[in-house]
């Protein structure tokens, strides 16, 4: 049960309080890719606080919480606007993990019903979701942000 969607739970972690900056202005690649490791590491903190869910229980009570902090991570993500060397890359990666986002509610929904088979097929999609963020992550010079780094 444990394998239970580690990706998606982890790949939260991606997402939680971040730092500021961003605004209107387009950032260097080295600006970018530290306030953008900065939200990731800001995330795997409140992640850890938060704990991971390791059963069905849990993850109905912590998933929520979970998704919250990745819904408040991934916001302030899109409002950084990177420079256009790393653009593609980081319209990749935002867009992947709004997908893991979505994956996250399935996942918590399927929890609810108790049905495990759903869980670990979401599970299943998530984690190869996931390959494709954490391969992203050390381009965009946010290391933090790939699940290896947690």
């Amino acid at each position: 049960m444990r394998k239970l969607a580690v990706g998606a739970i982890v790949a939260l972690g991606l997402a939680t309080a971040a730092c500021g900056g961003g605004g209107s202005k387009t950032l260097s690649k080295e600006e970018y890719g530290s306030q953008l490791n900065a939200i990731c590491q800001d995330a795997n903190k409140a992640q850890k606080e938060i704990g991971t869910p390791s059963n069905l229980k849990e993850l109905v009570t912590k998933g929520p919480q979970l998704r919250d902090a990745f819904n408040a991570a991934v916001a302030k993500a899109e409002k950084l606007k990177p420079p256009s060397e790393l653009k593609a890359n980081a319209d990749k990666f935002i867009s992947e993990v709004k997908e893991l986002r979505d994956l996250i509610t399935q996942l918590i929904d399927a929890a609810r019903a108790t049905n495990l088979q759903k869980v670990q097929e979401i599970g299943l999609k998530a984690d190869a979701l996931q390959k494709d963020v954490d391969s992203l992550a050390p381009k965009l010079g946010a290391p933090a942000c790939a699940t290896q780094s947690t």
